[in-house]
């Protein structure tokens, strides 16, 4: 069962006369709002994480600190609703759990359960304030269903759910620093959002952009089909592109000019990947093959052949001594990149793989899958985790750079965030 469990007395909003659950916080009159909420007491409600933080004060089971949480944490996220700053509640949330005394066995569990009960429904709450009793009533039921399940990871619920395209989301990438995601869409645009509140912060068109202006920096033409898939190599000095004209293409990314152009696919080139060290190009055509490329020479080194179906994604392990490969034929196959032989085959899925995914740390693979579901696996292809939480095709999946979270993009124009740090936690 959740530790989320507290019993607040009379709602804050009702001080505030909300009359009714729906009621908005922007029916509310701001003369109403600062009347009932103080200068000094939104301060406090605003600011005290900050100042407790600063003070380097430690949290543990049953002080203070606690014992004001599990009376009056509905309270507080209320009163930040009315204060319009519900998104800071999971910022706010995230420095209190760093503040909590290692080995805590109730305090920190309350404060899990709490830091994902605000990632799922702060943009509900700060709407109407008053739906956080009823949110936390919901989430409550949720948290006790949950413990009854076999596997922790076997849930029905991302720890943030990104919406706003129109479109199919096609593709997902987190920043080196894991504080950006950026996504992809049918719909013609990219969005980049901010992981800690979900919103998002740029919309973009779909070309090479700078993430901080907004703005384009340059448009790399010069093949006559659509652009399918693109990679930035690890130093940021090429590009490339793979085209529905069989090819695909190598830029420079500081000229933008074309350097060469990779030839010899039968059909439309839908995936592309850069190694590791940046030396070779993975690419997959709409066949069974994956083709390793010397980025250097431009020719061909290797071409792989194993799965019965049309391969979908393909991916280099963080150290460039594996490739994992996705097919339509509900398989993934590891190679070994020193032999190019097949290491082991990931399977147990009834519908193709559409995308593939290894952790920085080396230690998971992910895979998104037609079925609408991702899951998780240890590199040994021993242990597979099922994450639920789409409503349609799961068309990408990336880790953050620390390993700790994973990122989905899915048919359903929605992107959820996962927190796969350790079984319990997700």
């Amino acid at each position: 069962m959740s530790r989320f469990d507290v019993k607040p007395k009379r709602p804050l909003s009702k001080h505030v006369r909300l009359e009714t659950p729906g009621k908005l916080r922007t029916e509310i009159e701001s003369q109403v709002i600062a009347d009932r909420l103080p200068s000094d007491l939104q301060y406090a409600c605003h600011y005290w994480a900050n100042h407790l933080e600063n003070s380097k004060r430690q949290i543990c089971d049953s002080d203070r600190v606690h014992n004001i949480l599990r009376e009056h944490f509905l309270h507080w996220l209320e009163a930040l609703s009315l204060m319009g700053k519900m998104s800071e509640s999971i910022a706010l949330t995230g420095i209190l759990l760093s503040r909590v005394v290692a080995g805590s066995t109730e305090v920190l569990p309350f404060l899990n359960d709490a830091r994902r009960f605000v990632m799922r429904t702060w943009a509900i709450i700060e709407e109407a304030p008053l739906q956080t009793a009823y949110m936390h009533t919901g989430f409550k039921r949720h948290t006790k269903n949950l413990s009854k399940s076999n596997s922790h990871w076997d849930i029905s619920g991302a720890k943030q759910r990104l919406v706003g395209h129109s479109g199919s989301m096609i593709s997902v990438t987190f920043s080196p620093d894991g504080c950006k995601l950026a996504s992809a869409s049918h719909d013609g645009t990219a969005r980049v959002w901010d992981v800690a509140s979900g919103m998002a912060e740029q919309l973009l068109e779909v070309r090479v952009w700078d993430v901080t202006t907004g703005g384009p920096e340059r448009v790399l033409e010069g093949h006559s089909g659509w652009v399918i898939s693109v990679a930035i190599s690890p130093d940021g000095s090429k590009l490339v592109s793979a085209f529905a004209d069989k090819t695909v293409g190598v830029w420079n990314m500081t000229t933008g000019r074309a350097e060469r152009t990779l030839d010899g696919h039968s059909d439309w080139v839908i995936i592309v990947a850069f190694s590791p060290d940046g030396s070779k190009v993975a690419s997959e055509p709409f066949d069974r093959t994956v083709r390793i490329w010397d980025i250097s020479t431009g020719q061909t080194t290797r071409i792989l052949e194993s799965h019965s179906d049309w391969v979908l994604s393909v991916a280099f392990s963080p150290d460039g001594n594996k490739l994992a490969s996705g097919s339509a034929d509900r398989t993934v196959r590891v190679r070994d990149l020193a032999t190019y032989q097949t290491e082991r085959i990931l399977e147990g899925h009834s519908s193709g793989i559409l995308n593939v995914a290894f952790s920085p740390d080396n230690s998971k693979l992910a895979s998104g899958y037609d079925d609408e579901t991702v899951c998780v696996w240890d590199i040994t292809g021993q242990t597979k985790h099922i994450l639920h939480g789409h409503s349609d095709s799961v068309f990408s999946v990336v880790f953050s750079l620390d390993s700790c979270m994973l990122a989905s993009g899915s048919m359903d124009r929605i992107a959820c965030l996962w927190d796969v740090s350790t079984p319990a936690r997700s």
